[in-house]
């Protein structure tokens, strides 16, 4: 019975500033895109995704639609007490140049 239980808990991790091993067997992502799709595919399993601190970008629209998919249940939660942020803006990578002010 304990191991049914523990083969349908997965766990993702997500980390938007490099690679984080939480541990053999953890499963790590850059992108919280990247984790949803994987939890997503997941077939009658717990998932929980940890989102480390930091600023997420998503390439589109987070739409998560529970038709078509077979897993148990889908948790996103800040690892601890950490800070996240998931931002629709994309941040200004220009170096602005104001006439008479260089």
């Amino acid at each position: 019975m304990i191991n049914n239980l523990v083969d349908a808990q997965v766990t993702f991790y997500v980390s938007p500033k490099g690679n984080y091993d939480k541990g053999p067997g953890s499963t790590f992502f850059y992108s919280l895109d990247a984790a949803l799709l994987n939890a997503l595919a997941q077939e009658n399993k717990d998932v929980t995704i940890v989102m480390r601190a930091g600023t997420y970008y998503p390439d589109s629209t987070i739409v998560i639609n529970a038709a078509g998919y077979k897993l148990k249940s889908l948790h996103i939660t800040a690892y601890k007490e950490e800070k996240v942020i998931i931002s629709g803006a994309m941040p200004v990578k220009k170096k602005w140049n104001l006439p008479g002010f260089n």
